[in-house]
């Protein structure tokens, strides 16, 4: 599937892969930076960089802050060529108005999604045996929240880790009003919003 695996799920390996695959069409794409408008150049950006930071990403969840500063630092440079901020320019304020998600947020986002398409297809039963609805023994206001139930704390970081423990800690913190939604792209409009104002204090 092109991601490479090491026995403690570091993602090291896989993370300097994306990084050096990432730099070199940067590099490329800066040479071609300026013959495309605006518009033109976010869509090639995206195409040939982004989506490398997003292939199987929903498995980078816990990953260490260091792996994802390297990404962090890719996406960057990609939003610095895009719109020609300079080196030490602040580039917070340019990935907020390209609207790019930070790294940790698209992690988050492709994970609540994941939840999402589960919850409501029950596919992929692998993963959907793994969830289940948190339900109490009496009727408390936290009935109707739309909660997951949460297995017992794991004692190594890998179980930490596993889906089965990581789900429930992600959909529980999302607000009512996006998990309540039944239409996906609905739930993905207001998903990305909430993730927006955390990542840039909206």
């Amino acid at each position: 599937m092109g991601v490479t695996l090491d026995k403690r799920l570091s993602f090291d390996e896989h993370v300097n892969n994306i990084c050096r695959t990432a730099f070199y069409h940067i590099r490329g794409f800066k040479h071609i930076r300026k013959v495309l408008n605006q518009e033109v150049a976010k869509t090639i950006a995206c195409s040939i960089v982004g989506s490398r930071l997003d292939y199987c990403n929903a498995c980078f969840y816990g990953m260490t802050e260091k792996n994802i500063s390297k990404l962090q630092r890719v996406q960057n440079s990609l939003a610095r060529v895009v719109t020609g901020v300079r080196k030490y320019e602040h580039i917070t304020p340019t990935l907020a108005d390209l609207h790019w998600l930070p790294v940790s947020q698209r992690i988050n986002y492709k994970v609540e999604t994941l939840i999402f398409k589960i919850k409501h297809s029950g596919e992929p039963k692998y993963l959907a045996s793994m969830i289940r609805p948190y339900v109490q023994t009496r009727t408390l206001r936290s009935s109707s929240r739309n909660l997951l139930d949460a297995p017992k704390p794991q004692r190594t970081v890998i179980g930490e880790r596993s889906f089965s423990s990581v789900a429930p800690t992600v959909w529980n913190n999302l607000p009512e009003n996006i998990k309540s939604q039944n239409n996906l792209q609905t739930f993905q409009s207001q998903l990305k919003t909430h993730l927006y104002n955390i990542a840039y204090n909206r």
